[in-house]
């Protein structure tokens, strides 16, 4: 089964139900287990990882089997608690790295040292980030609404609620439109410049996940329980 889909260029991995990251060819890039979300860095050497119960983040090569690039592990003092990475991704031009974590926090990473660039504070832990090609926004998905965040200022833009429980986030490649997968099994489209709901998808399967944009726009994919690709146009 599938539980997670990235690309870059002309490469495509997919993260199994076994926790391991594979090619399309069902390759295995790595060894280890226990991995809860894989992204590629889009320059399409690397591809980060989050681990079940680990608290850092490893950076892996695409090309050589099993090699660890960079660990990113938070290392300040004083913290509530030990933060723990909850979601993640990159932004298009592969500059910054986005984590989340379980004290609420936004992290933005530089790509070339891996260090924090900035800190936002959010109302609790994302369980999907998205940030937009034009390096705009950045999209949480906390509870069940949408908190869409302001890349430069960090300050908070607009909140969407959205009824149930926000599963995962997605911007269309040209930034004009979020793709918002719920609870409910609804995929939801809200316009960029209005945040307003452009059209919804609903009764198009169960458990739905990995939703992403066609490089045009004019199509969205989503996993139907795991083991099956549906394009909405």
């Amino acid at each position: 089964n599938i539980s997670g889909i990235a690309n870059s260029s002309f490469r495509v991995a997919y993260l199994g139900t076994d926790s391991k990251v594979y090619t399309l060819k069902n390759i295995p890039i790595t060894d280890v287990s226990k991995i809860k979300q894989a992204v590629f860095n889009p320059a399409g050497a690397s591809f980060a990882t989050i681990f079940d119960k680990r608290d850092y983040v490893n950076i892996y090569s695409f090309n050589e089997r099993n090699t660890t690039l960079a660990t990113i592990k938070d290392k300040r003092k004083k913290l509530p608690a030990n933060p723990y990475p909850t979601a993640m991704c990159y932004g298009s031009d592969a500059r910054n790295l986005v984590i989340a974590n379980t004290l609420g926090e936004i992290i933005i990473y530089d790509t070339k040292e891996y260090l924090p660039k900035a800190y936002i504070q959010g109302e609790g832990p994302a369980k999907s980030v998205a940030l937009s090609s034009n390096n705009y926004f950045i999209a949480s998905a906390v509870g069940n609404d949408v908190a869409v965040w302001n890349f430069q200022t960090h300050q908070l833009r607009t909140k969407l609620p959205m009824g149930a429980e926000v599963k995962e986030v997605a911007f269309s490649p040209d930034a004009s439109m979020l793709a918002v997968i719920t609870a409910d099994n609804k995929v939801t489209i809200f316009d960029t410049k209005t945040w307003t709901e452009n059209r919804n998808f609903t009764g198009i399967g169960s458990n739905l996940s990995c939703v992403s944009f066609h490089p045009d726009g004019k199509y969205i994919s989503v996993v139907d329980n795991g083991s099956q690709i549906i394009v909405l146009n």
